[in-house]
């Protein structure tokens, strides 16, 4: 362990499919889990990391211990090689809590390890995890996995109240709601409003996430920029589609895949980042546009999945309107006040002076239960 805190967390960030919201050091995990975990080692907490790692390794950063284990690219389908691994880095802690972001088969594993060690299990929900329509198309025979996952958390936390909703209607479980807390980037290190060149699309490649829609706006738009940010699979035949029709369009710049240290340009850079996906979830890569002061647009109506906006998104409700607000984005720059506005946002609502204490009461309650 690090300092001889008054308690001891473990924070697992999992494999997930936001995998490219990298941190720097970390491996492959979500930047909201490592700035709870910085934030908790500077409040007198024992702090470990445990997270997927392309070369698995065991040391010391920002007085927090860190755990590597394979991910699921790393190792082979055998199912007690990658337990095997999960529990030799749960044993290496010794934790009080146990906080889980994120999905893995092997949540079980980790729920039945707490209750052999008499530890707290605290499961942040996403959205992936809470509507068991989506568990079943997406998920597939995992579904039940985390239905089990859901039944045996000590705490569930959720991102919004509309999955808190959820959580009680299709599981029957009470759970807090706590936002994802982001850290924000220093202001002179971002791009002025005035200097953004292009639209964004930032999500995985999927049919549901309306890829060709974006593209489609950026036929509409020939005189402006647009910009697409998605992990391919070379073996992906929609993936390919996208990406032969993406570089086929003159004012677009199909990037892929960017390394870590890439993101900040990529989110600074751009005008506003736009969803064209059939629904939205919450928080990402919402919150992590508005920490760079980049407005979001929308084509679904998010009323009621976000917990606090302002003025950051913008719902739209049809593809003629988010049409519509490509126009006004492009035309009112440079929107010096919204910019400003949108990291004010996420200082208030999502930053950790905003949101520590909450997650210190709930921990601490956990603890005390």
């Amino acid at each position: 362990m690090s300092a001889q805190g008054s308690h001891s967390i473990c924070f697992l960030g999992l494999p997930t499919i936001t995998e490219w919201i990298h941190s720097e050091g970390f491996g492959r995990t979500r930047r909201p889990l490592i700035v709870l975990a910085r934030e908790f080692a500077t409040r007198d907490y024992d702090v470990t990391v445990v997270s997927p790692k392309p070369t698995p390794t065991t040391f010391q950063q920002h007085d927090i211990d860190h755990i590597g284990i394979p991910s699921n690219a790393d190792l082979t389908k055998d199912p007690l090689e990658r337990g095997s691994a999960y529990l030799d880095a749960l044993r290496k802690t010794d934790s009080d809590v146990y906080y889980v972001h994120g999905q893995s088969g092997f949540l079980p594993l980790i729920w039945k390890y707490t209750q052999l060690t008499d530890a707290e299990y605290i499961f942040h929900m996403t959205d992936m995890n809470v509507y068991p329509d989506q568990n079943d198309s997406r998920l597939g025979e995992v579904r039940d996995i985390f239905d089990t996952a859901i039944d045996d958390a000590t705490t569930l936390v959720a991102q919004t109240q509309k999955h808190q909703e959820a959580l009680q209607s299709q599981y029957g479980r009470e759970a807090t709601v706590l936002w994802d807390c982001y850290d924000l980037p220093a202001k002179e290190t971002l791009t002025s409003p005035g200097e953004r060149k292009y639209f964004l699309w930032v999500n995985r490649l999927q049919p549901s996430q309306k890829p060709m829609r974006f593209l489609d706006l950026a036929d509409q738009h020939p005189d402006l920029q647009f910009r697409m940010y998605g992990p391919i699979e070379d073996t992906n035949e929609f993936h390919n589609e996208v990406k032969e029709r993406a570089q086929a369009t003159e004012n677009v710049n199909f990037v892929g895949f960017v390394p870590v240290d890439e993101l900040p340009a990529l989110y600074s850079g751009a005008i506003a980042v736009v969803s064209t996906a059939e629904r939205m979830g919450f928080p990402a890569p919402l919150v992590q546009a508005w920490a760079y002061g980049t407005p979001t647009l929308s084509r679904h109506n998010a009323v009621g999945q976000i917990p606090y906006r302002g003025d950051a998104h913008t719902s739209t409700g049809s593809f003629e309107e988010l049409n519509t607000m490509i126009t006004q984005f492009s035309e009112r720059m440079p929107l010096v006040d919204r910019y400003e506005s949108t990291r004010q946002t996420v200082k208030s609502h999502y930053a950790p002076d905003a949101l520590i204490p909450d997650y210190e009461d709930q921990i601490q309650q956990s603890l005390s239960n």
